[in-house]
């Protein structure tokens, strides 16, 4: 199992700028008198350094760093900055280990992901050229980051106990409140948009698809597959499936918890346009039974428990 992401991205920096003198390293060099941000086993990390390193950081996470006020600005420094000394101190502690080593393999995948991430793949060998690398050396890189992570692998396995069913279950009866299934509607729609140039009131349309609803022999399922502009819905009678609350419009839901099971609504007016709903069904809200999140609580409870481990070394780093 991996580590986070945030701590493969702190490795990938530390990476760059301890060891490889990659390019923020270089841009690093061009402030000669910036005072270290940190130095680590002998390796300065600058002040360039972790500017550099906070602009990948708000970038990967699509946060608008000149918009942030300077104390949220600040704490991502500090945040960066620790992630960037962790992954530089484990560098280290990994290349002192005279122990013998697992091979590790994976390259393929990671330059995989790492390609699939720019909007244009083909786009890729030019962003290698301006931060004067290579496929190959980019591939050298990821090999050691991943040799990283399987030194720490291998350091915090011994803390790592199977988590039984008694502690899923025992954490499951503390938390259960915590997991409710929150109330579920399953709804169809006959739905004509507010936002055609061309169709500015839409209203006599919806109202006469809805006499059609009242006095013909036809069905919202049939009104919805010849009318609808629901593109994705009409194909399949205008059926929206099953869906919380938090995830539709809160003028559309409205509509839909004014209705019981097999009642269709008069036309609904929303800020989409206008609609014809019909509830199918409806599930009130519930605690699931342990069987449901067996497999879940077991993997967080993993999770958490290596979360630990990783801290408690990187303490022991640190000291």
């Amino acid at each position: 199992m991996k580590l986070n992401l945030c701590l493969i991205v702190a490795l990938y920096l530390a990476l760059d700028v301890c060891v490889w003198h990659g390019p923020m390293e270089r841009f690093a060099r061009q402030q000669l008198s910036a005072p270290p941000a940190a130095t680590v086993h002998g390796q300065v990390i600058t002040e360039g350094d972790l500017d550099q390193a906070v602009q990948a950081d708000c970038f990967r996470r699509g946060v608008n760093l000149p918009a942030l006020d300077d104390t949220t600005r600040e704490e991502i420094r500090k945040q960066v900055l620790g992630k960037m000394v962790d992954g530089a101190l484990v560098r280290a502690a990994r290349l002192a280990d005279t122990s013998p080593r697992q091979s590790t393999k994976g390259v393929d995948e990671e330059l995989r992901l790492f390609i699939k991430q720019f909007p244009d793949e083909a786009d890729f060998p030019e962003r290698l050229a301006l931060q004067h690398l290579t496929e190959a050396g980019l591939r050298e890189r990821m090999q050691a980051s991943l040799d990283d992570l399987a030194w720490i692998n291998k350091q915090i396995e011994p803390q790592l106990a199977k988590v039984t069913d008694g502690e899923a279950r025992a954490w499951f009866a503390k938390h259960q409140a915590k997991l409710i299934v929150p109330e579920s509607f399953h709804a169809a729609h006959v739905f004509l948009s507010g936002h055609e140039k061309d169709k500015s009131d839409r209203e006599p349309e919806i109202r006469a698809l809805h006499r059609q609803l009242l006095t013909i022999a036809t069905t919202l399922e049939q009104l919805s597959a010849i009318a609808s502009d629901d593109e994705r819905s009409k194909v399949r009678g205008g059926d929206l499936g099953w869906f919380t609350r938090q995830r539709m419009p809160a003028d559309f839901m409205a509509g839909v918890t004014s209705l019981s099971p097999g009642q269709h609504s008069k036309p609904e007016q929303t800020t989409l346009g206008w609609h014809i709903i019909k509830l199918i069904e409806k599930k009130p809200a519930r605690i699931p039974a342990f069987e449901e999140v067996h497999d879940e609580v077991l993997e967080m409870l993993r999770h958490q428990q290596r979360e630990a481990a990783v801290k408690a070394l990187m303490v022991r780093l640190r000291g």
